[in-house]
């Protein structure tokens, strides 16, 4: 019982896990994106995981491991207590555990996106924000995941997760915030990728609008190039020479500003 529960074995275990999670993600992205890189990257990390698994569980199941693991850090310790010892092995052991629950609880959120369950996944990356913690956008899995839809062509599939994004961003960060106004811009890079012009203006406008209201400090260079774009597609030609030139004028505003 304790060899299975020493720290070389959980560690290796914890290990094992976070490399099948990230295997996991990597699948599901290929599936959104289909891509020959991708793939080759699969197989190359299926052959490192199963190696390094095998390698580390036969390792640290075996006496020989677990004198090497002891030296090592009697060497890195200067040969310090035992009671030292201890408290760096459960240290470690509780780190590796912790990544692995925060990583079981974004995928639950991800997997149940990208098998259409768009409201459990909702309630579990606003349960728990775990992207947020390690300083990233909120459901950044979930960004990731319709990035990657984009990309692919597929804009119904990356329609549905966008709406899902915007329920949690409005759930963690409420409506006058920066982060809708980004939300807002690619809600109408998406419709005009599909050639929704009308449908893309009205989400820049919504960017820009709420830009404006909330002063915020990226200022809406962006989704004003985004809806002169659309004022150029649909002939408009005037309008947005006008438009690039104010959205030019916003940038070097901003640039020399932060300068």
């Amino acid at each position: 019982m304790n060899r299975i529960f020493s720290t070389p074995f959980l560690t290796a275990l914890a290990s094992g896990y976070l490399a099948l999670m990230f295997l996991l993600y990597m699948i599901m992205f290929a599936h959104a994106f289909p891509k020959r890189e991708l793939f080759v990257a699969i197989g190359i990390e299926v052959f490192l995981f199963i190696g390094i698994a095998i390698s580390r569980l036969f390792r640290s199941k075996s006496q020989g491991g677990k004198a090497k693991h002891a030296v090592l850090f009697e060497l890195a310790s200067g040969g310090k207590s035992k009671l030292v010892r201890k408290i760096y092995e459960s240290c470690a052991v509780t780190l590796w555990i912790t990544a692995a629950l925060i990583i079981s609880f974004d995928f639950a959120a991800f997997s149940s996106a990208f098998c259409g369950n768009f409201e459990n996944s909702q309630r579990l990356y606003t349960a728990v924000p775990v992207s947020i913690a390690l300083g990233l956008h909120p459901a950044a899995t979930l960004e990731m995941l319709s990035g990657a839809y984009v990309e692919a062509k597929n804009h119904a599939q990356a329609e549905h997760l966008y709406a899902t994004i915007e329920k949690i961003r409005l759930q963690i960060y409420g409506a006058d915030h920066e982060m809708m106004v980004a939300l807002y811009t690619d809600f109408g890079d998406l419709y005009c990728k599909q050639m929704q012009f009308e449908k893309a203006a009205s989400y820049y406008m919504r960017a820009i609008d709420l830009s404006k209201r909330i002063n915020g400090p990226s200022g809406y260079g962006r989704p004003l190039t985004g809806l002169a774009n659309t004022l150029r597609d649909r002939g408009r030609d005037a309008e947005a020479g006008k438009t690039y030139s104010e959205a030019l004028s916003m940038r070097q505003k901003l640039l020399w500003c932060r300068q």
